[in-house]
């Protein structure tokens, strides 16, 4: 588009079988190579959000408890339980509960197109770093905005227990 060149922006399959035939005359355009997309006028971060994807957010009394390496990193009965669809049941931790003096920035973000931008802490223990141990969104998008001041903790280091059973990550 005028002076600017993206390498690589848009592909098509040459044949295709029976069962993606409905594919014939279309191309496929690579995210990655654009300036924005656009929802009808809305710009989407991210991707394009599903909508049959649901995310639920109910308020928990239940014991949550987070550690790694045997350090308490957070623990509350005011936890948020989100359920969102394709993954597992995460607990989100008021940050009032959770240990800030044993986290850090970090420089990762990430986008989510149902709750917005992430950002991470990571863990710096005196003689363990769990890098990106835990996440958060500072201004979440409306449809989770009860998120907002709550950390989530994630990772192979990382331990959550609820009412004294350890959970899956």
């Amino acid at each position: 588009m005028g002076d600017r060149v993206a390498e690589d922006a848009v592909w098509s399959y040459r044949r295709l079988n029976e069962q993606v035939g409905w594919l014939s005359g279309h191309v496929g355009v690579s995210w990655s190579a654009m300036d924005s997309w656009f929802d009808e006028d809305e710009e989407v971060f991210g991707e394009i959000r599903d909508p049959y994807h649901r995310v639920d957010i109910r308020h928990t009394s239940r014991h949550v408890c987070v550690t790694a390496a045997g350090v308490e990193i957070a623990e509350t009965r005011r936890a948020l339980l989100v359920s969102e669809t394709g993954l597992p049941n995460r607990f989100y931790i008021p940050a009032d509960d959770v240990r800030s003096d044993i986290l850090r920035p970090s420089a990762t973000h990430t986008i989510c197109p149902y709750k917005g931008t992430a950002s991470y802490r990571t863990l710096q223990l005196s003689d363990k770093v769990v890098e990106d141990a835990a996440w958060f969104y500072d201004d979440p998008l409306p449809e989770t905005r009860q998120i907002a001041g709550y950390l989530c903790f994630l990772g192979d280091e990382m331990r959550t227990s609820v009412d004294g059973a350890v959970i899956d990550s």
